[in-house]
């Protein structure tokens, strides 16, 4: 769609002390890059979706964020016999009601972090609960792990912004916050942007993940 950037949904995660700074395209192991097992922040600050005239009538405008994989369990390749991608796309997230320029999923990493880690994360939490106030994560995050041998998986981030007040309706109905793997397969996007024809995409990026 013409109305849809491919840009740096710039998504930094914390690894102990460690900050990863992600760029579309960057590749990673899911072995090796422990970071990943952690939500990321996503910023897209950088798009100045914030201006125009809801801004100027001192209206927020809101956005989900969803991450998924269409490549689960494993991409296109001679040698495999299965369907590829038999299990895509694989919802990993969906925060939905974001009110800023950037998500930081404090509460979701707090048991991902160390102890020194958390005191620094937390002086960060206290900012961003206040600059995702609103943000309602709908199913909660899980980190790629793909088969090993089975090649690299792409993870699409994909930005809506919520055209208005409707909630995001959740497909199927009834999606558990900690949807255990059987409801994240396979799952039902063309039934999730029918049920909310109010989402516009506003931006996409896209990494790779091998195991």
């Amino acid at each position: 769609s013409s109305n849809v950037s491919n840009a740096s949904l710039l998504a930094t995660n914390a690894s102990g002390e460690r900050i990863v700074r992600v760029s579309p395209g960057a590749r990673f192991s899911a072995r090796r890059d422990l970071c990943l097992a952690a939500p990321p922040r996503v910023d897209w600050s950088h798009l100045r979706l914030g201006d125009g005239a809801d801004a100027a009538e001192g209206r927020n405008r809101r956005f989900a964020l969803l991450m998924i994989d269409p490549d689960a369990p494993a991409p296109r390749s001679a040698r495999r016999r299965h369907l590829p991608g038999a299990w895509g796309p694989y919802l990993h997230w969906l925060v939905t009601d974001i009110e800023a320029d950037a998500f930081t999923p404090f509460a979701e990493s707090a048991d991902a972090t160390t102890r020194r880690a958390k005191r620094k994360q937390k002086q960060k939490d206290e900012t961003a609960r206040e600059e995702t106030r609103a943000a309602a994560p709908r199913v909660s995050y899980v980190g790629p792990s793909p088969p090993g041998g089975g090649g690299a998986h792409r993870l699409a981030f994909v930005l809506f912004e919520q055209g208005d007040e409707r909630s995001v309706t959740s497909v199927p109905p009834g999606l558990a916050i900690d949807a255990p793997p059987s409801a994240r397969r396979r799952w039902d996007i063309e039934g999730f942007l029918a049920a909310n024809a109010h989402l516009t995409p506003k931006a996409v990026s896209v990494l790779y993940c091998a195991s």
